[in-house]
């Protein structure tokens, strides 16, 4: 019997400006455990407000809503 709230529900882009812009523009239609994952981001960013470089494909970007 598997426990439905350890499910973790994938949704893939091949782009998106930022994982973590689109969770914050999209909360209220997301769910707990929701993934967002991009090949590539055009407008990621890191700690402290830096830009973070990942228009490079085969690397992972993404984002988890709990």
């Amino acid at each position: 019997m598997t426990d439905s709230s350890k499910v973790f529900q994938i949704k893939k882009f091949q782009t998106l400006p930022s994982t973590n812009r689109y969770v914050l523009d999209n909360i209220r239609q997301l769910n707990d455990r929701d993934v967002i994952i991009a090949d590539s981001q055009s407008a990621g960013r890191g700690r402290l407000n830096r830009n973070w470089k990942s228009d490079i494909r085969g690397n992972i970007y993404l984002t988890l809503c709990l």
